[in-house]
């Protein structure tokens, strides 16, 4: 089931933004962009089985009014999966002050 049991379980910079895979599920890609994500889902264990948890558990719909994830915390998260130092952040500073 796993193509490499010894790779870390884990999503990387190259993985497809969930969404991208909730739609790769619901088949709301074009035939290209399908079969260009084939590949990676034939090598990326955790996209694999996010995928498979769209088919299991489609999620509900997101309306216009619900929250984005704030700036701060998305550049906190990359720098994690980058396997930086998060640095100083406070994560309730504005947008802007990045």
């Amino acid at each position: 089931m796993f193509s490499n049991p010894r790779k870390e379980f884990r999503k990387s910079e190259r993985c497809p933004d969930s969404e991208s895979l909730c739609s790769f599920v619901s088949e709301d890609i074009g035939a290209a962009e399908r079969t260009a994500s084939e590949p990676h889902l034939d090598t990326c264990d955790f996209c694999l089985m996010e995928t498979e948890m769209y088919r299991r558990f489609p999620p509900v719909a997101v309306h216009e009014g619900t929250p984005r994830i704030p700036r701060a915390l998305m550049v906190l998260a990359k720098r994690m999966l980058k396997g930086e130092e998060p640095g100083e952040m406070v994560l309730d500073q504005p947008c802007g002050a990045f």
